[in-house]
């Protein structure tokens, strides 16, 4: 069981961060993210991320050998290329 000390500051951490989240979430979901058309949302998540500090790797899924992945999902009538993803890395 969790320390009653610690639940309670990730309590009263995620009440004071609430409007900031509520205000991110709502940036979020103005970017259109279909997907092969994710670029504008992943540049807005890739801005978020350098702001605060984090390394940003950014490539799309024509950059991966995913088509021999098992788990891979088809990208059926969607260009690879334009599927861009954004990895953020905190480093110490």
């Amino acid at each position: 069981m969790a320390d009653q000390a610690i639940l309670q500051r990730l309590s009263e951490a995620v009440e004071a961060g609430f409007d900031e989240q509520v205000r991110f979430l709502a940036e979020i979901v103005c970017h259109p993210s279909l997907r092969g058309r994710e670029g504008p949302l992943q540049d807005h998540i890739a801005r978020w991320f350098a702001q605060r500090g984090y390394v940003v790797d950014r490539f799309s899924i024509a950059d991966v050998p995913l088509k021999d992945h098992p788990k891979a999902s088809p990208m059926v009538e969607v260009d690879p290329a334009l599927s861009m993803q954004v990895v953020a890395t905190r480093r110490a």
